[in-house]
Parts: C-alpha cells; structure tokens; sequence
C-alpha cells in the first residue's frame, strides 16, 4: 500500500506534503487502466497548475489526479506541492480516489466545503482518533491508518466524527496565556513574579487555569524573580513556556510543557541542546518548530538545529565546515539571520570564521 525509506523506515510522525500525498494515494486507489490518455508517457503531461511543470518528479501523478478529478487544486490555480497536506484536504482527496463521495451534496449552502468528505470517511469509521482538527496537517501514520481502514474495509476501530472534531476546535479556537501577578492585582505568597495560566476565549471570556505556577512548579522559585512566560501553543491543552530572569535581557531558559488537560508540568528534553542565550532562531509559520542555532561553541556554533515542539525532539539540519559559521560574536554583539521562507524551508547566514565577514546566505529544507 505505501512504502517507506531506503534506510528501513516509515517515519510515522513526519508530515506529509501534496506531492507525496497524490503520489501514495493515486499509486494504491488506481490502476494503470484508470490512466487517461492525456497522462500517457509519450505525451505531454496534463498540468492545469502553474506551479506543477513537466520535469517534476511528481508531475504524472499530479497529471493522474487531475484528470481523475481526484484533486483540483487552489482558486489561484496553484497545487502547491511542497505544502504540508492537512486532514478535510487529505479527506477529499481520498474520497474522490475511492470513489466513495455521497450523492447527497450540501444541504446547507453556508455549511464548510468539507463537510461531506469528512462525514464520508466518518461511516467509514476512518477518522483516526489522532486526528483532533480539520486544518490539522496529518502524519504518514494517520495517512497509512486511513487507507487502511477504508481499503480493507475496517470498520471496528474508533473514530472521529464530524461533531467530534467541530466540537473540538470551538475548544481549540480558545488560547492559554501566562499573566504575571502583578498584572492582575492578586499577587500571590510568591510575590509579583508569580503568574497564572488562564484560557482566553473567543467571546472574551476567560478561565484560570492554574492560579499561582510557583505553587505548582517549584523549580521556578528560586531565584525569587525567575518566572514563566508563553514561549508557543501548540494546540488547545498545550501550552510551551519558558523560565526567564525578568529584571535581565538574558533569554536563557528552560522549556516546560504545560499539559491544560491534567493541569501538569514536565520539563522538555529539548534542553539537552537548546538554550535560546543569543543564537540565531526563528518560529516556525505554525509555531509547531524551531530553527536554532547555537552561539554557545560547545553545542557547536557551526551547526543548525531543528527543535519540533509536538513530539520533543531535535536533529541537526546543517553542520559547517569549520571555516564557516551561522552565528557570530557573543551575547548582544552576536550577528545571524535565521528565518522560515515557508513551512519546510529555512534561510540562514553564513560567516567566515575568525573574519566574521558575511559570505552569504542558504536555504536548507527540513524534509
């Protein structure tokens, strides 16, 4: 059905982009006799996207499931290859490959274009429970999870539903912050460098979530005004946050994830490597990922990390030659760029080593 890596792996975890999407899906929900003839191999290919060109590596099976009417692309008449493919995307297009799509339409004109592919799949029972948003971007894990279930006509295993999953992101539309003690006049036995944890809603509500973080992380303490401010949100019940010396500009410190769900701290594995004191770094577009690059040498100033917040790991992306560095100069005279040019590149500086001088920039992909 789907196949893996040279190296023996299937990388459950790793998202997936379109391309590879289309690619896995038209190779296992098609057949050489669905082949029209304006995707022969002799011909050229049918591309009615400007950004899909007869050369790419993907361009047949993109040609495949246009023709098939499997997938039709973006009003800008983009396909977009390189993005990373979220569920009701995903959803269309493999109810339009298993040809499973309900004649029934839309009942309800204002209702969400996704709505029958996502209640098509939900009769199925082939919503993974994993899968908690509509705009989540999905895994090759959840993508294999769904084929399965629908090819082999597994109807046993949990699902999500359609309510299930809108339900759910009303929820997710909500937004944990951290607010200090001495911003809301209820200072704490802690003092004003204590904070509280509180859901914002929508509507202008909000809900304390946890009313004193010292009380319920003790490692945050001492000294007396090291606290915790909002580092990223992940989703609705996960929160990242970072201790921090606020009378200083020292942006060290630890990561902790908070867990709104049991209302619990842990501390990140990510601080074996990361330490944010002055390196070059950048957020990715969903907040999901960190670029890093260390200015401490010895976590190797010539090196680029990736830090993925969802799942508590890190890689290296790039190592220099040691005549080269990303990050230059120390503390507040350090000199870098790092920065996301989408959701899967990353450009950063290059300097000459000893020098200092700029020799240029690079963009590496994190796929």
């Amino acid at each position: 059905m789907v196949h893996g890596y040279p190296d023996g792996t299937f990388h459950a975890d790793a998202t997936i982009n379109r391309a590879e999407f289309v690619k896995i899906i038209t190779r296992a929900m098609t057949s050489p006799s669905d082949t029209p003839s304006q995707c022969g191999r002799s011909n050229e290919l049918y591309l009615p996207f400007s950004d899909v060109h007869q050369a790419d590596w993907f361009a047949f099976r993109v040609c495949l499931a246009a023709a098939l009417s499997i997938v039709s692309g973006y009003p800008d008449g983009t396909f977009r290859p390189a993005a990373s493919i979220n569920f009701v995307e995903a959803a269309k297009i493999i109810v339009n490959a298993a040809d499973i799509a309900s004649d029934a339409g839309h009942t309800v004109p204002s209702e969400p274009w996704y709505k029958d592919f996502v209640v098509d799949l939900e009769v199925r029972n082939a919503i993974p429970i994993a899968i908690t948003r509509f705009d989540q971007p999905i895994t090759r894990g959840e993508m294999a999870e769904m084929m399965y279930r629908l090819l082999e006509k597994r109807t046993d295993r949990p699902s999500q539903s359609y309510e299930s999953l809108t339900q759910a992101n009303a929820q997710q539309n909500s937004e944990l912050d951290v607010v200090y003690a001495g911003e809301t006049g209820r200072q704490s036995s802690y003092g004003y460098w204590d904070a509280s944890i509180i859901r914002r809603y929508p509507d202008g509500r909000q809900e304390v979530v946890v009313e004193s973080v010292k009380a319920a992380l003790p490692a945050v303490r001492d000294p007396e005004n090291l606290t915790i401010s909002r580092y990223a949100m992940i989703s609705s019940s996960l929160l990242i946050v970072q201790t921090s010396l606020r009378e200083t500009d020292n942006s060290a410190g630890d990561l902790y994830k908070f867990d709104a769900s049991t209302r619990s701290f842990s501390k990140m594995k990510l601080n074996e490597i990361y330490d944010g004191f002055y390196g070059g770094e950048a957020m990715s577009p969903d907040s999901s990922m960190i670029a890093w690059a260390p200015n401490d040498e010895s976590k190797g100033a010539q090196k680029l990390y990736l830090l993925d917040l969802r799942n508590d790991s890190y890689r290296t992306l790039v190592t220099l030659p040691a005549n080269e560095t990303i990050v230059t100069g120390f503390a507040l005279a350090s000199q870098t760029e790092v920065s996301w040019t989408d959701s899967t590149h990353i450009r950063y500086s290059v300097y000459q080593t000893g020098t200092y001088d700029l020799k240029g920039y690079r963009t590496v992909s994190i796929q």
